[in-house]
This record gives structure tokens, C-alpha cells and sequence, in this order.
């Protein structure tokens, strides 16, 4: 007989009854985009954990550009913490050496997870919740931190700096700090979560003890990308389909009026909401 754990249940249903990381219904009306806040959702301490993300290390599940190490601020990592393994009789790279690991994070290193979406089924299941309520391209990122280690910056370890951040504590102690004088420091204990509008400097330092931190970021489609996919779907619509054949009886400034008209005409008919949908979902499927 197989065996029903009622706690996973529970655990399940915290999750799925406050929706994407239980965003309170201020921060969508007045301060989406412009501040960053700080508020507590409890049921985001079940998504993942320090230990579990170490197991999946260590046991082969994360591979290279999956994992990275980075030394502290003003050092240099010396060890490569990477393996080669034979697979089907293939030398493949980029497995993680956990025991090499794990001596660089008691020197100092911080270890970042990438993309833990791909393999994590409770990650998946909050960044596509994420995606659908914003209506955006959304990934995850992990930050494992020693302790008393400071990152000036961790935009490149974030994939850029034009996305909207939510930073959820799941273990430890860290202190987020802007660089506009404005915005108050947020220090985050576990159970915390922290939005971060996108294109906002920011620094963060550990506190005294280890620290994991769960990075949900959220990239919303740029005018240009939204443009791109109109274009698209322009393009394979009938009013294009149905000048393909007559183009060439046309001076080139009959071309033009045509196509300005047209243009409008296909863009005040499009549908939003689809094309908003196929950026996003053209955007997402471009990542590794």
C-alpha cells in the first residue's frame, strides 16, 4: 500500500492558497515598479531549503552553468570544485565536486543555483505562477552565503539588472542595501520576502551566520519585444499574405502607404493579451 503523507499535502496547499509568493495586494496597486517593500509569507520557508539544495548539489542533479561558485569580495577562488564523469563511455564536464565545495564555502565563498526551476518542482511551480500573474518571463536564482560575507553587487549573478527581484529568506539573516539615499535598507530574516523594482542598485551583506536566499526575478517585455512579436504576427496575416502577390504593380510609395495602413489596422485589431503571451513565452524559451 502506498504510503499518503499528509504534512507534503499541507505544506502543498499553504503554498497554492496565497498564489505566487502571497503578494499583498498594496504592492500591485501602489508600489509595483517604484519602491522596494519588504513584508513576511511564511509558507515560502517550504519551497526550498539550504539542505535540500546542498543534496541536489552533491548528488549530481546540478550541473555546470547550473551552479557557480564566487569567491568574497576582493579574493579568488583557487580550487575548480568541477568533475568529469564518464557517461554512456563520454568524458563529460562540469559536475560538481561537493567536497571541493564545500571547503570553499567554510573559506568564504558563496554558492549560486541557477534556473532551479528545471529541476525543483515546488520552484517550477511558483515561477510559473509568477509568469501567469504578470504576465512576464520569470526564473529563479539561489544564494547560499557563508556568513559575513559581503556582495557588493549580484546583478550579474541575477541575469541583469532589468527585472523585478523577489528576494525570499529561507534561512539566516541578510541586509539588502540601494543606492538611492531614499530607500530605506531591508533586513531580511527567514520567512521574509523583499521586492525590488527592476533597474534599483543594490548591495547585500550576510549576517554572522549561514544564509539562503531564494531570487525570483520577473522581466516583463520591453516595447521593442512587444513590437517584434506585432510585427510577426503582422507578417503572417492574410492582409500580408494577400499583397505578397500584388507588390510588385505598386511604386514604392504606394508600398509605404499601404503598409502604414495596414499596420495600424492590424495593430488596433490584434489581440493584447496573445501577443503579450507570445513575447513571453519567446523570451523564455531563448534561456539556456
Amino acid at each position: 500500500m502506498t504510503g499518503h503523507d499528509v504534512r507534503e499535502e499541507t505544506r502543498e496547499a499553504a503554498l497554492a492558497a496565497d498564489g505566487a509568493l502571497g503578494i499583498p495586494p498594496q504592492l500591485l496597486s501602489d508600489i509595483w515598479r517604484t519602491l522596494p517593500y519588504q513584508y513576511t509569507w511564511r509558507p515560502a520557508l517550504d519551497i526550498t531549503s539550504t539542505r535540500q539544495l546542498w543534496d541536489e548539489l552533491e548528488c549530481g542533479l546540478v550541473l555546470r552553468p547550473f551552479f557557480e561558485i564566487c569567491p568574497p569580495v576582493g579574493s579568488w577562488a583557487t580550487a575548480q570544485p568541477y568533475l568529469t564523469r564518464n557517461v554512456v563511455n563520454n568524458p563529460l564536464e562540469g559536475y560538481p565536486d561537493g567536497d571541493a565545495i564545500r571547503r570553499l564555502y567554510a573559506d568564504g565563498s558563496s554558492v549560486v543555483f541557477h534556473r532551479l526551476e528545471l529541476w525543483n518542482s515546488r520552484v517550477a511551480d511558483v515561477v510559473t505562477r509568477l509568469s501567469a500573474q504578470f504576465r512576464s518571463r520569470a526564473w529563479s536564482t539561489a544564494l547560499m552565503f557563508p556568513g559575513g560575507i559581503e556582495n557588493a553587487s549580484l546583478h550579474h549573478l541575477l541575469d541583469g539588472q532589468d527585472a523585478h527581484l523577489f528576494v525570499v529568506q529561507l534561512e539566516g539573516e541578510t541586509r539588502w542595501g540601494f543606492d538611492d539615499a531614499g530607500f530605506a535598507a531591508a533586513q531580511l530574516t527567514a520567512g521574509d520576502v523583499l521586492y525590488v523594482p527592476a533597474l534599483i542598485p543594490f548591495s547585500t551583506h550576510a549576517g554572522s551566520g549561514a544564509a539562503t536566499c531564494l531570487v525570483l526575478a520577473v522581466q516583463e517585455p520591453t516595447a521593442k519585444q512587444l513590437a517584434q512579436t506585432m510585427l510577426a504576427m503582422f507578417l503572417r496575416s492574410d492582409a500580408a499574405g494577400a499583397v505578397a502577390g500584388e507588390h510588385h504593380r505598386m511604386s514604392l510609395e504606394d508600398k509605404m502607404a499601404w503598409l502604414r495602413d495596414a499596420l495600424a489596422d492590424h495593430i488596433a485589431s490584434s489581440d493584447v493579451a496573445e501577443a503579450v503571451r507570445l513575447t513571453r513565452d519567446r523570451l523564455s524559451s531563448t534561456e539556456f
